[in-house]
């Protein structure tokens, strides 16, 4: 019952999507790029608790605690996931029963480090690094750092082939013709009622997919109130980018769902206000979902599709050989959850968990 009234009292400012699952950041064309800002809001409506451990002491376990109370207790949560291991949970965001106030709990540790703004205020720490014997690790120390350089060797050889990849889209995406901005606005303010909080028009990133080292992710966005756009060239991504850009200028708050190789364009758009989305055509999409775009460009030339076609299919090999090197880090990366692992007291842990939760509900008020 309160998951259904936080959803109905929707605020543009929170740009809040009940029980739906996203990335905290994304491996791409300029290494790893973190989307923490759309999760970390410390603010007088906005508490965050930040979780700081190693690899494999707990952390993920204990945001599946949070999101297990949230919904025995019938609280809306969002939902972030590692984009590097999408099975470990690296924050969850909850909403009040009137909407107005958010909790976020985040793993605050590398690569989306972070530390409190306002400690105690609207910051606070949950230290899991109080639960382990630092004897053990540094019993350990030489084959912790062996594993950490092997396992970043790989991320860097997974970046060298991503930034081609990147290149190859990017330049793609360029040679589309240019968008009839004033005609798809002239779309939108026919087909859309007037958003009600004009004033606080925004575009908030919200990442859907992740290349992880269980290769290319993607979380379903919309549900089924969406419609899809042909990618076949890279005209997708262009005309979601462009419509972002034209739906905030009308006063609307935009969910935006960026391509982890490229984050500066977009492969689908959700106005939570107005319950009306845009997501670029995969394999599984329903044909009576189709919007045709094609009216909304300004030209259209063989040429060009002939280029964009060979740009993305060597864009695509380039990505898949980046995606083996994160596949390679797997076996430095739960090496390193095991040694870490080892030396935690979880008995501890798990008695003091309960004492975690009781503190991040109670910022909820």
């Amino acid at each position: 019952m309160k998951q259904e009234k936080a959803a109905a009292s929707f605020s543009p400012a929170f740009c809040f999507l009940p029980s739906r699952s996203f990335f905290l950041g994304a491996n791409g064309a300029d290494g790893f790029r973190s989307f923490g800002d759309a999760v970390l809001c410390e603010s007088p409506t906005g508490t965050v608790f930040y979780i700081y451990g190693g690899p494999g002491t707990g952390k993920s376990s204990f945001l599946k605690k949070v999101r297990a109370k949230a919904e025995a207790e019938g609280v809306a949560y969002e939902l972030y996931y590692c984009s590097s291991d999408p099975e470990s949970l690296d924050g969850i965001r909850l909403l009040s029963g009137d909407g107005m106030r958010c909790v976020s709990v985040v793993d605050a540790t590398a690569p989306h480090a972070r530390m409190p703004v306002l400690s105690g205020a609207s910051g606070h720490i949950l230290d899991f690094g109080e639960f382990w014997n630092t004897d053990v690790l540094a019993a350990s120390r030489d084959e912790i750092e062996t594993l950490s350089a092997k396992k970043a060797e790989c991320f860097r050889c997974a970046y060298s082939f991503f930034a081609p990849a990147g290149d190859l889209l990017e330049k793609a995406c360029k040679r589309i013709a240019p968008v009839r901005r004033e005609k798809l606005k002239t779309f939108f303010k026919t087909r859309l009622t007037p958003p009600a909080h004009p004033e606080q028009a925004a575009i908030v990133e919200r990442p859907t997919a992740a290349l992880s080292m269980f290769g290319r992710i993607e979380f379903p966005f919309f549900g089924g109130s969406c419609y899809t756009v042909n990618d076949r060239h890279g005209e997708g991504r262009v005309f979601l980018t462009e419509a972002a850009g034209i739906l905030r200028e009308l006063g609307h708050t935009v969910c935006a769902a960026p391509e982890p190789l490229l984050p500066s364009c977009y492969r689908a758009i959700y106005l939570p206000e107005a319950d009306f989305g845009l997501a670029v055509r995969t394999g599984a999409a329903k044909d009576e979902g189709k919007m045709r775009i094609g009216r909304f460009f300004e030209s259209r030339f063989a040429e060009t599709d002939t280029a964009n076609r060979l740009s993305l299919l060597l864009s695509e090999k380039f990505k898949a050989y980046g995606l083996s090197h994160l596949a390679n880090a797997r076996e430095y990366h739960f090496a390193l959850e095991r040694i870490y692992g080892k030396a935690m007291n979880f008995n501890r842990l798990e008695k003091k968990s309960e004492a975690f939760l009781a503190r991040v509900f109670a910022a909820l008020g």
